[in-house]
């Protein structure tokens, strides 16, 4: 990953970052397994030289090549901006997951999600793997706390 030196405008913009999380995004990093909690960086500012853009991922694991994006409703006039954004953190080595607003309403179905998204990265580090691993299990006993309340209605 090739960082380049942030100008006076996004350095002031970093510092003003973490006032930017949206409720969704809070929430999406409260879901995460601890694993990936001590090596998320949440709004942190990236700015690489193939791009005239700093930008501020949801959160980021930067060593695992990942860029975790919760979109809002915002994001349905963005759709070219987004793309293009994602483009450039692909030719930076990161693998970008977007996960909507509303996937977040229910555990199970953001956890499938980020997983799915996980599982599309070629070669992934350990950390990654573990992540996956960690992740499967939560679903598994999300899922099975589910079937014992079905079970007794």
């Amino acid at each position: 990953m090739v960082i380049r030196q942030l100008t006076k405008v996004e350095q002031e913009r970093a510092q003003e970052a973490e006032s930017y999380r949206t409720l969704y995004e809070k929430k999406a990093y409260r879901y995460l397994p601890d694993c990936m909690k001590k090596r998320a960086k949440r709004n942190v500012v990236v700015a690489f030289k193939n791009s005239p853009w700093a930008y501020f991922p949801d959160l980021f694991f930067e060593n695992e090549g990942i860029c975790l994006e919760i979109d809002g409703k915002s994001h349905k006039n963005r759709i070219l901006k987004d793309a293009r954004r994602d483009r450039i953190f692909e030719s930076n080595a990161f693998t970008t997951i977007r996960i909507k607003n509303e996937d977040l309403v229910v555990d199970v179905v953001f956890w499938q999600l980020l997983v799915a998204g996980l599982r599309k990265i070629e070669n992934p580090v350990d950390n990654v793997l573990l992540f996956i691993r960690e992740l499967d299990e939560m679903i598994d006993e999300g899922i099975k706390s589910w079937t014992q309340i079905d079970d007794y209605e």
